[in-house]
């Protein structure tokens, strides 16, 4: 079993919610053509995904599918 670093997890985390920033700000500015109108978007977009992902494994914590737990 190969670990990752707690130090590895947290940039992995950053770079990827750098990108899906910046994907979003691509996008809405392909669709709108202003940076700043674009800009807004992307972190409100991000500030969403963030609570969704927050909502969504709260919802799965609470699902056994999958798992190895033997509880009654």
């Amino acid at each position: 079993i190969i670990m990752e670093s707690v130090s590895r997890t947290l940039v992995k985390s950053i770079t990827w919610r750098i990108l899906a920033t910046v994907s979003a700000f691509i996008v809405a500015y392909t669709i709108t053509g202003k940076f700043d109108l674009s800009s807004v978007l992307a972190l409100h977009q991000q500030a969403a995904a963030t609570f969704w992902y927050w909502v969504h494994e709260r919802v799965w914590s609470n699902i056994r599918y999958g798992t190895n737990d033997i509880r009654n």
